[in-house]
């Protein structure tokens, strides 16, 4: 029986690499929680497996549709909250997601919008927004309370992202992320 680093060659590299500092500074770890305390591996392994998977979203964008803050979760279980490991590791989910969304965009031929939203407490409610022009709500969405200077997160995102010039901010207890030039821009 293979082990799962067979089925992931390039995540062997992601758990055995030293952690920098900046997860641990950015987000809060409640490793006590109280849903049932998992083993590490086995939780480790769930993660790399949504992080593997090349997408979750698998549909083609088209001029028709329209988007009301449609947005994804990777870690509805919350298990980044365990550890600095496992948050790092649904990280990178997010960002593979907002690559994939940024290069289907085109498709749309219509304004959109594109973010990551974070929440320091809560890693269940981290996901990858796509907005656009809808009959529900306003567009562009506009957030009025983020202050768009946190070097720490672009610094972060940045090897997951290198393509991308990111800007990033933060609001009570949840941090913001876009690309310039991908979209109509978060910030005003």
């Amino acid at each position: 029986m293979l082990s799962f680093r067979h089925h992931w060659p390039g995540v062997a590299a992601l758990i055995v690499r030293p952690l920098d500092h900046s997860v641990e500074i950015l987000f809060q770890f409640n490793r006590h929680k109280s849903q049932r305390r998992r083993k590490q591996r086995g939780a480790l392994q769930r993660s790399l497996r949504a992080v593997a998977a090349p997408t979750v979203f698998n549909r083609r964008l088209s001029p028709d549709d329209s988007f009301h803050c449609w947005h994804q979760h990777l870690d509805w279980d919350g298990l980044g909250d365990l550890s600095p490991r496992l948050r790092r590791v649904f990280l990178e989910g997010h960002a593979r997601l907002f690559r994939h969304l940024a290069s289907q965009a085109h498709h749309l031929g219509q304004p959109y919008q594109i973010w990551i939203v974070l929440f320091v407490n809560d890693a269940g409610q981290d996901a990858v927004y796509l907005h656009t022009a809808n009959p529900h709500s306003a567009f562009p969405a506009e957030f009025p309370d983020v202050q768009w200077c946190l070097p720490d997160l672009v610094a972060l995102f940045s090897p997951w992202l290198p393509e991308f010039s990111l800007v990033a901010g933060r609001a009570v207890g949840a941090l913001f992320l876009y690309a310039e030039g991908y979209g109509v821009p978060l910030k005003k």
